[in-house]
């Protein structure tokens, strides 16, 4: 008899090896609208193997082995085998994270999880915070002052009941140091804060920045705006005052100001229009009018003046602004690069002055010779070229366009290209056709997913761009050479594309 039981319990553990032996197949196949609290995830349950399916879903973590112990789970409804997808929400932004798609299987004692072998994973975007004007301070006296701002725009956020002013005697000051607090959350924009603020010391100088408790997603945050610093009164506390301005040229203007009670020197700081009070130049005086020179024309300048009093100082007065004369049409400066590769680089030029908004750039190799005609640019004094050659001196002039002036030629800047590494070597992730085209291109992407793509003209204008690569694109009787760059997980390419 036990000979028997023998042989059915090796028959019962055969057939049950045989019976639960496969376990179910699941694959993680894709996942895309990724935003700074969300993605969209899609999974494919290949076979049930020997089992019964009891869930499906995908587990997310920050863990680059992402389980139920780590991660999160969320379920999808259904158990039939087929492709599946589902999109999470409440993610952090700027933070990688890792995906699966898993499957439940059995029940009781035999109940399991199966997860996919590959493993995904995505970055949720930089969240944009909350915007702020730079906050501003009035009405000073020994202990007491005025803060006023504005929060602009709350952008990616969720502006929280809790936000204000901080301040304090170091720069930079946090919702750690004094601070005010207003009660309610902003509904529009611009949302205007103002405080007045006692308790000060007198003759201190204080920091202040706005603040905004803030989420994305279920991710709070603390952000501030730019700092403005101010001093209290002390025994030089009259501020001057009645700021003007006569003789301005192209390059001088001369100050006039009313000094304050018992005052015999004064510092007058002048910079770019809007410059903050103690990032310009500035000039010493026992007059109370001074030439300021060696000004560009065409600019607004801002001017504050304050009283000196052997080691103690006024307050600034309030910003007066004033703007030279501009000449005819200045020739630009500051021509410089940034972000320069082996195929594309950024040139940039500081305009001659503030109302130019048109230039004409000519470039080419060092060993040829300039074109007589180049490349309009308007708006910002910025160009792009791509499709250089690596490892190649190009050089460039630019002149500013001012209606029926234009400026001389800037002098020649040179820049190199830089070496094409092994690692830059372009791969083909898509194939075009046809190329020359008469207006329309089609595209055929290879077996990896392009994140962006952007069509260029020659003169570094976007034409279009997006996350999706199109079928086809209608260049809708644009004529010329345009430049196609793909951005993928694996790498770059950048084609050229022919439009007659």
């Amino acid at each position: 008899m036990k000979k028997y039981s023998a042989l059915l319990v090796g028959i019962m553990i055969l057939f049950s090896s045989f019976a639960f032996g496969q376990d179910p197949t699941v694959t993680m196949d894709s996942l895309n609208n990724v935003t700074i609290t969300g993605a969209k995830f899609y999974g494919n349950l290949v076979s049930k193997g020997n089992w019964t399916v009891n869930g499906k879903g995908f587990v997310y973590s920050t863990n680059p082995l992402p389980t139920k112990a780590n991660g999160t789970a969320k379920n999808v409804s259904g158990t039939n085998t087929g492709s599946y997808n589902t999109t999470v929400t409440n993610l952090a932004p700027n933070t990688t994270y890792y995906v699966r798609a898993y499957v439940k299987k059995g029940s009781g004692a035999t109940a399991d999880t199966v997860y996919s072998t590959n493993i995904l994973n995505f970055t949720t975007p930089v969240a944009l915070p909350p915007s702020f004007s730079t906050p501003t301070v009035s009405n000073i006296g020994l202990m007491e002052a005025t803060f006023s701002g504005e929060i602009l725009a709350k952008n990616d956020a969720t502006i929280q009941t809790n936000k204000g002013f901080v301040y304090g005697t170091s720069p930079n000051p946090t919702y750690n140091d004094n601070r005010t607090t207003f009660g309610g959350s902003a509904s529009s924009f611009p949302h205007v804060m103002s405080k007045d603020v006692t308790g000060l010391t007198s003759g201190t100088t204080y920091y202040v920045r706005m603040y905004s408790v803030i989420k994305y997603g279920s991710t709070y945050d603390t952000v501030y705006s730019a700092q403005t610093s101010f001093t209290t009164q002390h025994a030089c506390g009259n501020i001057p005052f009645g700021t003007t301005f006569s003789e301005i040229g192209i390059n001088e203007a001369t100050v006039h100001f009313n000094k304050g009670f018992g005052q015999n020197k004064w510092e007058v700081e002048y910079g770019f229009a809007g410059h903050t009070a103690g990032e310009g130049e500035s000039v010493i005086t026992t007059d109370t009018v001074v030439t300021l020179t060696n000004l560009e024309g065409g600019r607004s300048y801002s001017v504050f003046v304050r009283g000196v009093c052997d080691e103690l100082y006024s307050e600034w007065s309030d910003i007066r602004t004033f703007t030279t004369v501009a000449p005819p049409c200045a020739a630009v400066s500051g021509i410089h690069t940034r972000e320069i590769g082996y195929s594309s680089v950024k040139i940039e030029w500081t305009p001659g002055s503030m109302s130019q908004s048109l230039w004409e750039v000519i470039f080419a190799k060092a060993n040829e010779q300039l074109p007589t005609t180049g490349v309009l640019i308007e708006g910002s004094p910025m160009f792009s070229p791509i499709g250089l050659t690596p490892q190649t001196e190009y050089k460039v002039k630019i002149r500013a366009l001012c209606g029926e002036f234009e400026s001389n030629w800037s002098e020649e800047f040179h820049f190199n290209t830089i070496q094409q590494g092994i690692e830059d070597v372009e791969t083909k992730f898509i194939s075009l056709y046809p190329n020359p085209t008469s207006g329309i291109i089609k595209f055929q992407a290879q077996d990896v997913a392009v994140d962006y793509w952007r069509i260029s003209d020659n003169q570094g204008k976007t034409i279009d761009e997006g996350n999706i690569l199109p079928e086809e694109f209608d260049f809708r009787e644009k004529k010329g050479i345009f430049f196609l760059l793909i951005m993928t997980h694996n790498g770059h390419q950048i084609e050229k594309i022919i439009v007659q």
